[in-house]
């Protein structure tokens, strides 16, 4: 490995060092300010900030700055950086046949002295200021450098000086096959001690200077340059990411503090309200539930749950949106019609059959409804009918296939389980044993698109609250959700008929005579954990609610 290269390495080794060492101060700090949020530590500040900016608008104008000032400044100081380096790399080399740039380090070129009588004698004005930034180009032949040329050369190994030659000494018997070269500085009385050999120089300088740009590439090959170019690469990517997360969670403490009642999913404006605009919190898709219309309930359910694996029909079923499980009930209960028909429930459908004959099977892919039935796909070409036929062994005795996705087309199969019937001469009922979805087999998702708006309102609420807490888990299941920090019990919340319940995992013999409404259920075993139920019937007891889930 040469110099430079490991020059290159060690440089490469420092900056990562101390990026590791800043990125991880930063990362400490950050989750000390979070979690002080979360405890409630600044919600006066946060309150007073929130009323204080509550009406002000960010112009356009001031969003641009603010983007584009730290991506010049990162710009700026990569730049800097890249060009101090590179100085500091290739100022001890030789020229090559590229110019390179060298910073002036001492003062000895920087005036006249008035006794060097030929600086004046010559005009030789072309002095050099102590970290003026130079450009020097590959030296010539020896034989070619003349008398008051300005030279750079080595002093010592890794010290460079930058002066004139004063006087040349010819080859003679001292010195047989080399020039001497005397040199000194245009500002030093006398010349250098020792005289310079055509092997110590290390380019020539022709006039070409920046004046004193050389203290910024000084400034940034130091430690404190280097840290300086951290910092500031810090500030432009770190800190908006660090701000964005303190938002959200100052926004988490204002719902918990009731400033902020509505929680929607969209683009923040920066956590603050303007006057024709909502605030507005990212959330999980469990929190959208009760903000959402029909459709988007059980798109917000079925987003939480798809990540798992191997849903079962009854799982989509309690997670498909609720037009989707009206038409899946309309299509059930005309089959109920067909006199001695069975249903045979399995993991991925339900197969509905009379003895062993085949009459169809209802599956849901993602959130659609699909029904297949034994007919034969050429008996309707040229009908008013949509449909596929389908070639999987799994359904070759239901051939026909028909993709629910409009109330027609519920309205088609029904039709066409119909003419099966007909087909086969099996008897059908005018009405037919009604089977629907009882509400106690409801999703939660189902029934607070049920519920009245306080109800909704006060389980957006609840969530947010608990979801501020430090270190929260989150358990989905689709009757209720589970929240726990680590392997503590906090608490869950369902729907139980058209109430939200709130249970707690705190003792309710504690509690006896206080102000706070709840009921026992520790005799329950599944509740066994969470001993302490709360009717949340009203904005008091919601307030209550949050001052217990605080004791815990």
């Amino acid at each position: 490995m040469n110099f430079t290269s490991y020059t290159l390495f060690l440089c490469l080794i420092v900056y990562v060092g101390l990026v590791a060492l800043f990125g991880t101060t930063i990362v400490i700090i950050a989750r000390q300010t979070i979690k002080l949020i979360r405890l409630g530590v600044d919600d006066e500040k946060i309150k007073t900030e929130y009323l204080k900016n509550k009406d002000k608008k960010q112009s356009i104008l001031v969003g641009i700055i603010n983007l584009v000032i730290p991506i010049f400044a990162c710009v700026i100081m990569s730049v800097l950086f890249i060009g101090s380096v590179t100085v500091g790399v290739l100022s001890n080399n030789v020229v090559g046949d590229v110019p390179v740039m060298k910073v002036v380090s001492s003062a000895s070129m920087s005036s006249k002295f008035e006794k060097n009588e030929y600086l004046f004698e010559n005009d030789l004005n072309d002095q050099l200021q102590m970290y003026d930034l130079i450009i020097t180009h590959k030296l010539p032949d020896e034989m070619e450098l003349n008398k008051y040329d300005i030279v750079v050369y080595e002093v010592e190994p890794g010290i460079l000086l930058v002066h004139r030659i004063v006087n040349i000494e010819e080859p003679n018997v001292k010195h047989p096959n080399e020039r001497y070269f005397l040199l000194q500085g245009d500002a030093v009385q006398s010349p250098d001690r020792f005289p310079v050999k055509y092997s110590q120089m290390k380019g020539i300088y022709r006039g070409e200077r920046i004046p004193f740009a050389g203290s910024i590439i000084v400034f940034m090959q130091s430690t404190a340059g280097v840290l300086c170019f951290i910092l500031v690469l810090f500030a432009a990517v770190i800190v908006p990411i660090l701000e964005k997360k303190f938002k959200k969670e100052a926004m988490l403490r204002l719902v918990s503090m009731g400033l902020i009642s509505s929680v929607e999913t969209s683009n923040s404006n920066d956590g603050q309200d303007t006057p024709n605009q909502q605030t507005t919190i990212v959330q999980p898709s469990y929190y959208m539930a009760a903000t959402a219309d029909t459709d988007g309930l059980g798109n917000a359910w079925y987003d939480l749950l798809k990540g798992k694996k191997g849903l079962t029909f009854k799982q989509k079923r309690d997670v498909a949106p609720l037009e989707v499980l009206n038409r899946y009930n309309v299509i059930v209960e005309h089959l109920y019609k067909i006199k001695g028909l069975n249903l045979f429930e399995s993991k991925q459908c339900e197969t509905y059959k009379k003895s062993r004959m085949a009459i169809a099977k209802l599956v849901f892919k993602a959130k659609s409804l699909y029904v297949y039935l034994a007919l034969n796909p050429t008996d309707y070409t040229n009908t008013k009918y949509i449909y596929t036929k389908t070639t999987l062994k799994t359904y070759e005795d239901y051939p026909l296939c028909v993709k629910v996705s409009s109330n027609r087309q519920a309205k088609w199969v029904c039709e066409l389980i119909s003419d099966l019937a007909n087909k086969n001469g099996l008897y059908m009922y005018a009405i037919s044993k009604i089977h629907t979805i009882k509400g106690s087999d409801k999703s939660l998702s189902q029934k607070l698109s049920e519920a009245s708006e306080k109800t909704k309102t006060w389980f957006k609420k609840l969530t947010n609250y608990l979801l501020s807490i430090n270190g929260i888990r989150v358990i989905n299941s689709t009757k209720q959700i589970t929240y726990k920090v680590k392997s503590k019990n906090i608490a869950k919340i369902k729907i139980v008929g058209k109430t939200l319940n709130l249970y707690l995992a705190l003792q309710p013999k504690k509690f006896k005579n206080t102000k706070y409404k709840f009921v026992d259920v520790s005799n329950k075993k599944a509740h066994a954990k969470y001993p302490m139920r709360l009717k949340i019937t009203s904005d008091r007891m919601a307030k209550w609610a949050i001052e217990l889930i605080e004791k815990i």
